[in-house]
């Protein structure tokens, strides 16, 4: 079955999106949910002492925050994402082809109402192979509370500093300088990564309209947009195939 990545915004960031061919990696700190890679833990093992886990504790929290995430989700459907995250049905939802570069190492965010356990020991944690800190790191990325499983989400996650440091030989330092001063670093994608586009069912038509040309514009390989509407008989989203005239 072919993979799903849809990444819902408001019609004015996915002109910004089309336009750049750039799609953001944000802070977590930035997200609605107080708790993202943030999640409550505890360390288990009676031989970590209260200090070594303020440590540990300090050690996870820096690692967190200079962390950026890139959140998509496997449905497109969902009426509470498109009214969060799509401007109240007024925005536009970008599906990605399964094979984009840019979506490598994608992971799927696990739902639970339980805290957290760690269960090594304090030298296991910073041991040289970072076995057990990758393993902690990538549950506290991945881990959200049990109400947030509507989203379906799956995520890309970047560490900033190793992001930046890729970037010297391509931009000033000037640039390099303000990356590392934002929360957030705007990725570069292929003009082929996208596969389609979906409408909100209250999207301003002239909105739309200039975004159909943006697609007709950058996106030539793209034949086939789509315009979300209301279920009559079910609270229920459906779309209806919209055919790009490419004629001039």
């Amino acid at each position: 079955m072919d993979e799903k990545n849809f990444k819902y915004m408001s019609s004015d960031v996915g002109k910004l999106v089309l336009n750049n061919k750039t799609i953001r990696f944000n802070s977590p700190l930035n997200f609605n949910d107080p708790y993202d890679a943030h999640p409550p833990y505890r360390f288990t093992n009676s031989n970590i002492t209260t200090k070594e886990k303020n440590s540990l504790k300090t050690l996870f929290d820096n690692l967190a925050n200079d962390t950026l995430i890139l959140s998509l989700s496997t449905t497109n459907k969902d009426l509470m994402m498109w009214g969060h995250y799509a401007n109240c049905h007024t925005g536009i939802v970008i599906e990605f082809y399964p094979n984009a570069k840019f979506l490598h190492g994608c992971t799927n965010v696990t739902y639970q109402k339980n805290t957290l356990r760690f269960d090594n020991n304090y030298e296991q944690y910073l041991a040289s192979d970072c076995k057990a800190l990758k393993n902690a790191l990538k549950q506290l990325f991945t881990t959200k509370y049990k109400t947030w499983e509507y989203e379906k989400e799956k995520r890309i996650i970047v560490d900033k500093t190793i992001k930046i440091n890729s970037l010297k030989d391509y931009l000033a330092e000037t640039e390099i300088n303000k990356l590392r001063s934002q929360s957030y670093i705007d990725l570069p994608f292929e003009t082929t990564d996208i596969k389609t586009i979906y409408f909100g069912c209250k999207i301003n038509k002239n909105i739309q309209n200039e975004l159909i040309q943006i697609v007709k514009t950058n996106y030539t390989h793209i034949n086939k947009l789509y315009k979300a509407k209301k279920s009559p008989t079910e609270y229920k989203i459906l779309f209806k195939e919209l055919t790009i005239n490419k004629k001039p």
